[in-house]
């Protein structure tokens, strides 16, 4: 429903040739079907700009969204490297190393941050011991009595795989995060 600010709007933009209602086209005289045509075309014209406008709102608010979650990806890789200084002074202070604090998705951040030195034999040598201690831990899982009978048999399906020269995304994943832990533990320690 337009209102009545809108009807004479319609009127002025027809006039200005801002829409395209013919008014010439009536002669002068006001009829029905001048004011049907006015008002389609304007109608057309009001709902293009709402549709641009809102277009350039959804614009700005995915940028905000976007801007907003890189700043609190910022904060948050800043809170990792912070936790990651505290606990390498702790631990030079004290001799003590809280591990349960040392995170998979840490390593990246650590790393992106410069903040690990080792060379790339050193990264490979600790990649092997994270390959091996996920092994470890997928066989002492398997042995686990509390784990439901579905998990076991994940479990055995890796070790199978594995044993048959396959490795799973699951098991590339541990890895991952197990390398990603002690190349911090080690970096820490060092």
């Amino acid at each position: 429903m337009l209102s009545v600010a809108e009807i004479k709007q319609a009127f002025e933009l027809s006039a200005a040739g801002k829409i395209d209602a013919n008014l010439s086209a009536y002669h002068g005289k006001f009829t029905i079907q001048m004011l049907g045509d006015v008002l389609q075309k304007y109608w057309a014209f009001r709902m293009n700009v709402v549709a641009r406008y809102e277009s350039k709102v959804d614009i700005l608010q995915k940028q905000q969204r976007r801007q907003d979650a890189d700043e609190r990806n910022e904060r948050a890789k800043q809170e990792v490297i912070d936790l990651f200084k505290k606990l390498k002074d702790t631990y030079q202070q004290t001799g003590e190393l809280d591990e349960t604090q040392v995170k998979g998705f840490h390593g990246k951040i650590i790393s992106d941050a410069g903040l690990i030195t080792f060379s790339k034999q050193e990264r490979l040598q600790i990649y092997a011991e994270a390959k091996t201690n996920v092994l470890k831990q997928i066989k002492t899982a398997v042995q686990d009595t509390n784990l439901k009978p579905t998990e076991r048999r994940s479990l055995k399906s890796m070790l199978s795989d594995i044993s048959g020269g396959q490795q799973s995304e699951d098991f590339k994943s541990k890895i991952n995060a197990e390398y990603s832990v002690l190349l911090i533990i080690k970096e820490i320690i060092k």
